[in-house]
């Protein structure tokens, strides 16, 4: 079976390498993307490092694979996360557990490296501590199995055995430079360390080990972009030449590969450039990273210049396990990205590969999990207090993400009750949350806006909020006024936009709604709400044709969006294409088997004088009586 490489460039995100590509800077990765597919990626919240990692390399939600927060309770109390938090397996351990050579290096959550999971390097690894001018052994249990921690120990470097000519690589222009006065250099000598160790290791394995699946984390840009972004000289140039070291390593490893190697690049988040060095809080940290990962996928069976279509972190996982010729877990609600393989599509017959998760982990040692969470930029909880607020707002996000409102309100009001919160995000997603499903009186919501001014939150979002509260009441001339008085100073907003046009719509105005979701899309192209809600417009203005372009656009921005593939299916079937219009209405019902509308189109549809496929439309006959009797079972209790 061909090699696959899955590499993490943790951080990277696609605007910043989107623009090194055109900027001529990373010619491995030019080469490779053209055999490949490349686009950017969405991620579920919440939006942390360890959560979206974990999330990339199982393919399971936050709340289903356990890592909402980088911390977790044990018997000795508050403590980093490790290895033993997780509740969902890693690719490499079902890759395993299927008797395939798998090797993961330098993930988080893999220390203390677990038996049965392959062979695993973790990050507690390459750690590096020097005592009496030597470099320090590897803590135990950084890898498994234990004799290759010892065949891979001679390849770690400490930022001190750095090179003059590996410094001058990164900045060329130092000339006399006071380096021991410079904040810059330290973190800098420090990843570059990391990132040239972890290379060695990756290609030391793919020699030796010579694995059918290789994923590697290089965690750099994570901490270099905000702190060499805009640097002044000499570190004007060091971030693009960190790029251009990750691209020669990719280069290296695409050599060491076989011929016939499939390539996942990916990054599942982008760590934000500019930021207040005063963020201090978690509350603050939190807005450090965004949306906006990228994939690059090549091999055999990829087809190049293929159309990503809505890709997420969560399809990454399903993915290479169709690529390894395994099938997902029915538990992952990410998918095969069946668009740009050249695989035949089949349905999971796997209900869930929970079993390959490893029992019983070695007991960590405190003192590598703290230095593993400062090493990640990541803030502790100062107290199991904090902690529980943090894990139980995780929670909240992460089921909100997943479209699951009212167990995210009802989580958000029993964490009030509970204890006083001074987090902005909280306040900000509690009143949201309670306008979505129309809860809490006039009162109430004006509370919990004066609650988010309290805690720090931004000008915008009490905008926003006091123009949603209007809106609710009634008030849409007042709401619209709020909103252009915001828009005033956040013009190129697209959430402002969205919502000019949801006011416009109460108003009765149709063509000013269509004009600003238009100008929404001009601010972000690929904002989802804003395409549903054009898509959405087009139909009621009888637009057609025009709603079909704005419906595909909304299923290519988001794939698994079972709102998007409901308005394809009405702008095809108004457009006459029933057949398509079907097959639209089915995916949307595999998102979301309780959308009632959706059954009811099936029906019409597969019945006489439109489809007439009478077997279809019998199962979807079933299929829907099964449907509206379960619901009567819950309205009866």
């Amino acid at each position: 079976m061909p090699t696959l490489l899955l590499i993490d460039w943790e951080g990277a995100g696609w605007p910043l390498v989107h623009r090194l590509l055109d900027d001529g800077d990373l010619p491995h990765l030019a080469q490779l993307n053209q055999r490949a597919v490349i686009g950017p990626l969405t991620v579920p919240p919440p939006i942390q490092p360890w959560s979206v990692s974990t999330t990339l390399a199982t393919g399971r939600l936050a709340i289903d694979h356990g890592i909402l927060t980088p911390q977790a309770v044990d018997g000795s109390g508050l403590q980093p996360a490790s290895s033993a938090s997780l509740k969902a397996p890693f690719l490499w351990q079902i890759l395993a557990a299927r008797g395939r050579r798998s090797a993961a290096i330098n993930w988080p959550l893999s220390y203390p490296a677990q038996a049965q999971a392959g062979l695993i390097v973790s990050d507690a690894f390459f750690q590096t501590r020097r005592s009496g001018g030597q470099l320090r052994p590897p803590p135990a249990h950084s890898a498994y199995p234990v004799q290759w921690q010892t065949r891979f120990a001679r390849l770690r470097r400490h930022a001190a055995e750095l090179s003059p000519a590996i410094l001058r690589e990164l900045i060329p222009d130092a000339g006399e430079h006071d380096w021991s006065s410079d904040a810059r250099m330290g973190p800098l000598a420090v990843h570059q360390a990391t990132t040239l160790s972890v290379a060695d290791v990756a290609l030391a394995c793919l020699q030796d080990v010579r694995p059918d699946c290789l994923a590697v984390r290089f965690s750099a840009p994570a901490t270099l972009i905000p702190l060499l972004f805009q640097a002044p000289p000499p570190f004007g140039q060091a971030l693009r030449a960190v790029f251009q070291s990750l691209d020669r390593i990719l280069g290296q490893l695409l050599e060491a590969a076989a011929p016939d190697s499939h390539v996942l690049l990916v990054s599942g988040y982008r760590v934000k450039a500019q930021r207040p060095s005063s963020a201090r809080s978690l509350a603050s940290r939190r807005d450090w990273y965004q949306d906006q990962g990228f994939l690059c996928a090549a091999g055999p069976r990829v087809q190049p210049r293929a159309s990503l279509m809505g890709a997420s972190v969560l399809d990454i996982v399903p993915t290479a396990l169709r690529i390894c010729r395994l099938d997902p877990g029915a538990d992952m609600p990410g998918r095969v990205l069946n668009e740009i393989l050249d695989i035949p599509a089949a349905p999971s017959m796997i209900t869930s590969w929970n079993s390959c998760l490893p029992s019983s982990p070695p007991v960590a040692e405190s003192e590598v999990l703290r230095g593993l969470l400062l090493e990640s930029g990541q803030l502790a909880a100062p107290d199991l207090d904090r902690h529980a607020q943090a894990q139980a707002l995780a929670t909240a996000v992460s089921l909100a993400a997943a479209g699951r409102t009212g167990p995210a309100l009802d989580m958000l009001e029993r964490l009030g009750e509970q204890s006083r919160i001074d987090d902005p995000e909280y306040w900000r997603l509690l009143a949201h949350l309670s306008l979505d499903q129309d809860s809490g009186d006039e009162a109430r919501l004006r509370q919990m806006v004066s609650e988010l001014d309290r805690c720090g939150g931004t000008r915008f979002d009490g905008r926003l909020l006091h123009a949603r509260i209007e809106s609710r009441l009634g008030r849409h001339q007042q709401a619209l006024d709020r909103l252009f008085e915001s828009l005033a100073e956040f013009p190129e907003n697209p959430t402002l936009h969205l919502y000019i046009g949801r006011e416009y719509e109460h108003c009765g105005r149709p063509e000013d709604a269509c004009q600003a979701y238009r100008n929404a899309l001009q601010c972000a192209p690929g904002h989802h709400l804003s395409q549903l809600a054009l898509a959405r417009i087009l139909l009621d203005m009888a637009q057609f044709e025009q709603a079909l372009e704005a419906a595909l656009d909304a299923v290519a921005s988001r794939f698994n969006s079972a709102q998007a593939h409901w308005l394809l299916g009405q702008a095809l079937e108004a457009n006459g294409n029933d057949a398509h219009a079907a097959e639209a209405y089915s995916a949307c019902l595999k998102l979301a088997p309780g959308l009632t509308e959706a059954h009811q189109r099936l029906l019409e549809l597969y019945g006489p004088g439109r489809l007439d496929q009478a077997d279809k439309l019998r199962q979807q006959q079933a299929a829907y009586g099964q449907l509206m009797a379960a619901r009567a079972v819950r309205q009866a209790t």
